[in-house]
């Protein structure tokens, strides 16, 4: 391969300049269309051999871009697969060319004396090489020249290789081209630094192919531990406390573990959670303890353990000495680690050390918690506290990407400004502006799907006043403090869901740090995510403590990086590529900030001006004629009730019958005569007073049905197609569900009666409330789906046989908790797989068992005080807690940092905040009434208990 280069623009002037630096070279070019018999070791050529087309090499997305040789060299096959165009195909080059072995012969201006001739194989114990092997093979190649010329003089000072001249990082691969016979032309592009760092690719010469034997060896992929300094020097503490404790320390280099990395750091981000460790929020186990989750870096070897080298999960992310990685890692923040090779981000889509030390975090954390905590979709709307901040900024554009309305909340008008240039549709002065009011007012007074929330204890009590129905609180982090303890009740009114997550607990597997890795790299690639780095200090204690003070100040809108190894030339992030005048334009992210910045014009007028592109990137069933009534007029209305009712909460003495005034019909209202009720734990809680009442005496009850007697009156709601659809009539029998049922007669919306659908009201009275439970809390709280692991606590009262049934109906295992042999067995009658009795063994012990170790997906717990702590051990990693009830008690005040070893969700709903528009009534109604008729007509039969009113 004749590595031919120019610092000229145009292909034809090539020619003057190689003749110039190759003069007594006579392989040189004279003219770029002649091509001289060039020298080879056999002096021979295939001359039958047939034209062939062009082998490019480009990064997936980026035609006509090229692939960095140093991703090349770095990255294993598959990874590279990955990574290039059509490297997924194992395209066969050179299968029909019927050569075996080719030649490649480098020659580089300022090197005249030094030429090297190196072979590479193209047919392998596999087969032909295929496109990603033979860009390897190449890069190896040159690898093994530039290592030679560094040893050598250079007549030419540009082109000298070395840390002052060019650098291996510089070159990327475009593609080989066949000239004639078995002549080659690659093709590199050679990224040279000026101010704008505009990078000209330049044309390289030919690679000769010949017949013959010269044996190859493979770089090494390993630095010896005695080549390891002995000291590291790092940002540590011996104690925790304010800012002064932070200290530069010399400390020994670090273990290197057999399933280790170990890297030599570049950059370092900063983040709360150092000021969180430093404070002392979170433990560490001894001192000194080095600080800092988040680095970059360059390989320097690689794990020893032959267990871990020959993983496949290892070897597809294609690390190599020499390769960069971002890592996420507790005590990285020094010039050397050693680390596990899972805490290790390769970084591709060719971002720079820099832009990863500064986005890694924070760009997963916004990927994850919007994936994981809350699945942010089209047409949603979210609010970001602190969306001038560097986790705001990538939550705010990644909103936007996804189709979101995105609030924000900052504390100035610059910030304000910054985040909407970022994608913040709404900011809010928190400083100036009634923050609840105006999300309010924003959304109509709906309030919002999900809430990022950063900002911890001042801003947490608000956000349940700005959050839709069945909406959810992601609680991200502590700046004003660390939230108190919380009721669960408190997620009651809107049936919401809280999560207190960490970035680190959505990516524990090898398949979740490869996804979520290469995604964040992805992204920023491309634009989706603009890195915003605010500042950038030195590797000094100074610097650490500065970082650290600028961070909590709440002055900051970006990132914050400290520099610790490098020479200032930052890897440049290919994000497109352009034509012009003289071949290919890299475009490339120089600004401080690495956002996108229009092509300009050079001094020398090299290429046209190109900008880049914005980023934007039943079955109604009547009753027979003959029981078919008329309207009842208001007048024949009773002009009382009879009514289980309280005048006081209090214990079972206080429930009283009572004779009632007929309630108020509204227009709106339907009347039903109430045949049977249901008995259920929630009438126990109001009697308590654990759920509040606003006067007495109260009728108790949530659960009736009867027959309706009267229609509403008011021409709207008998025009609503949502009601025409229920098709109410007068003798049809129906069941009910809302607040003070148990009674006579009930006058209720008509959005709250469900027509039973050839049920009778007595199975009807017994199953609306728990099969309306079980299939609201199975799909809302948290969705069954086949596979998932069930846990039931009581599984063997009503509502535990309802959600056990449903639960095998949707294909989950069911594990249950019972006091009794005789209650065990009906459960499993009912569908449980396994139940545990609690009263004689270990609940967690056993599902530890049962499970593998792995815990399950969800919890379903209506005993409350007793059983909530156990639920924790119970559930597995990311999975959720619904809180049914309070049978032994209403669950104590807990901090939300109880979730977070898992990324645990808690809800603590009611179905009744579940039921609520007409259209969720119609739905939930008819699929209830469904599923008693067609598969819980026995169970549901067993189960009704008349309860009558004399």
């Amino acid at each position: 391969m004749m590595l031919v280069a120019s610092k000229q623009s145009t292909y034809n002037s090539l020619s003057s300049s190689i003749a110039a630096s190759t003069s007594s070279s006579s392989s040189s070019y004279t003219n770029s269309r002649r091509r001289r018999v060039p020298y080879t070791p056999s002096l021979k050529f295939r001359s039958s051999s047939r034209p062939q087309a062009p082998i490019a090499f480009d990064c997936l997305g980026y035609p006509g871009a090229g692939m960095p040789m140093r991703e090349i060299y770095a990255r294993g096959e598959i990874a590279l697969a990955q990574m290039m165009d059509r490297g997924a195909e194992h395209v066969m080059v050179f299968a029909q060319s019927g050569i075996r072995r080719i030649h490649l012969v480098v020659r580089w201006p300022g090197y005249e004396h030094l030429e090297c001739t190196f072979p590479i194989e193209v047919v392998l114990s596999s087969g032909h090489i295929t496109r990603v092997q033979l860009a390897a093979a190449v890069t190896n190649t040159f690898i093994k020249f530039i290592e030679q010329a560094q040893n050598e003089g250079s007549s030419s000072p540009e082109w000298r290789f070395g840390s002052k001249g060019i650098q291996f990082t510089q070159l990327s691969l475009l593609s080989i081209a066949h000239l004639s016979e078995d002549a080659w032309r690659a093709e590199i592009a050679f990224w040279f630094c000026c101010f704008y760092l505009i990078y000209h690719p330049l044309r390289l010469s030919r690679i000769y192919s010949h017949f013959g034997q010269i044996s190859r060896s493979p770089p090494s992929n390993t630095m010896s531990t005695a080549k390891f300094p002995e000291t590291i020097e790092a940002f540590a503490i011996n104690k925790t406390g304010g800012f002064e404790v932070l200290e530069k320390l010399t400390l020994p280099f670090p273990k290197v573990e057999p399933g280790h990395l170990v890297i030599k750091v570049e950059w370092i981000g900063v983040n709360f959670i150092d000021t969180y460790y430093r404070q002392g929020l979170y433990p560490y186990p001894s001192f000194p303890a080095i600080l800092g989750k988040e680095t970059s870096g360059e390989i320097i070897a690689l794990p020893t353990d032959p267990g871990v080298l020959s993983s496949p999960d290892f070897q597809r992310m294609g690390y190599k000495v020499g390769g960069k990685v971002a890592v996420d890692f507790l005590g990285t923040h020094s010039t050397y680690i050693s680390v596990p090779w899972i805490k290790a981000y390769p970084i591709t889509h060719g971002v720079s050390t820099r832009i990863a030390a500064a986005g890694l975090i924070q760009g997963l954390t916004a990927l994850t918690f919007f994936e994981e905590s809350y699945k942010v979709k089209k047409g949603d709307t979210i609010l970001v506290h602190t969306v001038a901040g560097g986790l705001g900024l990538l939550m705010a554009q990644l909103g936007k990407y996804l189709g979101a309305t995105v609030i924000g909340t900052t504390s100035t008008k610059e910030k304000a400004e910054l985040a909407k240039a970022h994608g913040a549709d709404h900011v809010i002065l928190y400083k100036e502006e009634d923050t609840v009011k105006r999300v309010l007012e924003i959304t109509n007074g709906v309030g919002v799907e999900a809430v990022f929330d950063g900002v911890g204890k001042d801003t947490f009590e608000s956000n349940f006043e700005m959050l839709r129905r069945k909406g959810t609180l992601v609680s991200v982090g502590n700046a004003s403090g660390a939230v108190p303890p919380v009721s669960p009740l408190k997620l009651l009114p809107k049936n919401l869901k809280l999560l207190r997550p960490t970035m680190n607990n959505y990516l524990v597997t090898p398949d979740e740090a490869a996804y979520y890795g290469d995604k964040v790299f992805e992204f920023i690639s491309s634009g989706v995510l603009k890195i915003n780095i605010f500042k950038e200090y030195p590797f000094t204690q100074e610097g650490g403590q500065q970082a650290q003070k600028d961070l909590t100040g709440g002055k900051t809108t970006g990132k914050l990086l400290i520099k610790v190894h490098g020479n200032g030339n930052y890897r440049i992030s290919l994000i497109g590529a352009a034509l012009a005048k003289s071949g290919y334009i890299l475009l490339a992210d120089p600004s401080p900030e690495d956002s996108l910045v229009d092509l300009i014009d050079i001094k020398n007028d090299l290429f046209e001006k190109t900008p880049h592109s914005d980023i934007k990137n039943f079955f109604p069933v009547k009753h027979p004629e003959e029981h078919k009534e008329q309207r009842m007029s208001s007048s024949k209305f009773p002009s009382t009730v009879e009514a289980l009712a309280i005048a006081q909460t209090g214990d079972i003495n206080v429930l009283e019958k009572m004779t009632l005034p007929f309630p108020k019909v509204k227009p709106g209202d339907l009347v039903v005569k109430i045949e049977y009720i249901g008995v259920n734990f929630i009438d126990t809680y109001f009697r308590e007073g654990l759920y509040p009442l606003d006067h007495f005496p109260t009728t108790i009850g949530e659960e009736a049905a009867g027959i309706i007697v009267a229609l509403p009156t008011d021409a709207e709601v008998l025009g609503n197609p949502s009601y025409k659809r229920q098709g109410f009539e007068v003798g049809m029998s129906v069941a009910v569900t809302t607040m003070g049922t148990d009674q006579t007669y009930v006058s209720i919306a008509w959005s709250y009666v469900f027509p039973t659908h050839g049920v009778s009201t007595r199975i009807a009275a017994a199953s609306i409330t728990q099969v309306a439970t079980a299939i609201t809390f199975m799909s809302e709280a948290y969705a069954v789906s086949p596979g998932d692991t069930v846990f039931i606590h009581t599984i063997a009262g009503g509502l535990g046989l309802i959600f056990t049934q449903y639960a095998k109906h949707l294909g989950a295992t069911v594990i249950g908790t019972t006091s009794t042999q005789e209650k065990a067995e009906l459960a499993r009658n009912n569908g449980a797989d396994d139940v545990i009795l609690y009263k004689e063994e270990d609940v967690v012990e056993k599902v530890r068992v049962l499970t593998a170790g792995r815990g399950v997906d969800v919890v379903y717990d209506g005993v409350g005080k007793d059983t909530f702590e156990m639920n924790f051990e119970l559930l597995k990693r990311k999975g959720t807690l619904v809180s049914v009830g309070n049978a032994s008690g209403a669950v104590p005040p807990f901090s939300p940092l109880k979730l977070t070893p898992k990324n645990l969700k808690l809800v603590r709903p009611s179905v009744s905040n579940y039921v609520v528009t007409a259209d969720e009534a119609w739905e939930i109604g008819s699929k209830i009434f469904k599923m008693i008729r067609k598969r819980f007509r026995r169970i549901i039969g067993n189960l009704a208990f008349e309860h009558k009113l004399e």
